[in-house]
């Protein structure tokens, strides 16, 4: 089981967090979890994980600019839509703004399609309601990244068992349909603009369902010699 966690750093400490995200992520059997900066992800992987964690320093209580352009331009491309997302943030001192920037990261990812995950108060101590920031010591001199290591970790451990979980009820119940479900999606593509493929399973024709905004189309979908696409269905 992949799971990337992506960050966007200015002086490292929201880096560090990231490494310590990915650390306790791989304190879970079957785990395989790796760090990447938005300006250099390893795109294969991320398209491969189960989950996803997203997190930037907090600049005026908001994600940073570039954070905030490539998550827009990245659901384009990547497959985070059904993905588990989680969030995080780092900042220059106490109530500088963390918590925002992780609900503003948790409310993209929403809208990318994704799955937002939050221990809150159910996983105990720590208690980390919708996802841990860290406080470097570039301002406060009490303060340093190092005091926050231990709840990183314990967020990417958190993170991982849930992504654990949902897949192992993925793969003992599958994709429940309803009895007279009639069609069935079998592919999706973006998540602003969608194109999807359907089955009639009737029929087992195959329709091209765009959408964009407010407005969507179907139409069947023709194989190469201008045929629709016909898929053996059992009921």
């Amino acid at each position: 089981m992949k799971l990337a966690v992506l960050y966007d750093s200015k002086s490292g400490n929201t880096r560090q967090a990231a490494e310590w995200i990915a650390e306790g992520m791989r304190a879970v059997p079957g785990a395989a979890a790796a760090a990447f900066s938005i300006r250099e992800p390893d795109e294969a992987f991320v398209a491969e994980a189960r989950g996803v964690v997203i997190g930037s320093p907090s600049y005026l209580a908001q994600l940073t600019p570039e954070l905030h352009k490539w998550l827009f331009t990245a659901s384009q491309k990547l497959p985070l839509a059904g993905k588990l997302g989680g969030a995080f943030a780092t900042e220059q001192y106490t109530h500088g703004g963390g918590d925002l920037v992780i609900q503003s990261i948790l409310t993209l990812e929403m809208v990318c399609g994704m799955l937002c995950y939050s221990g809150g108060g159910a996983c105990g101590d720590p208690f980390i309601h919708l996802g841990p920031v860290g406080v470097n010591g570039n301002v406060e001199p009490h303060n340093d990244m190092e005091h926050y290591h231990d709840v990183f970790q314990i967020y990417g451990e958190r993170f991982a068992r849930k992504a654990a979980e949902l897949l192992a009820r993925q793969k003992k119940g599958g994709t429940k349909m309803g009895k007279y479900d009639r069609f069935i999606k079998t592919y999706s593509q973006g998540t602003l603009s969608t194109m999807e493929i359907w089955v009639d399973r009737e029929t087992g024709v195959n329709y091209v369902f765009h959408a964009s905004g407010y407005a969507g189309g179907m139409t069947p979908l023709l194989d190469r010699e201008g045929k629709p696409v016909i898929t053996t269905v059992v009921n």
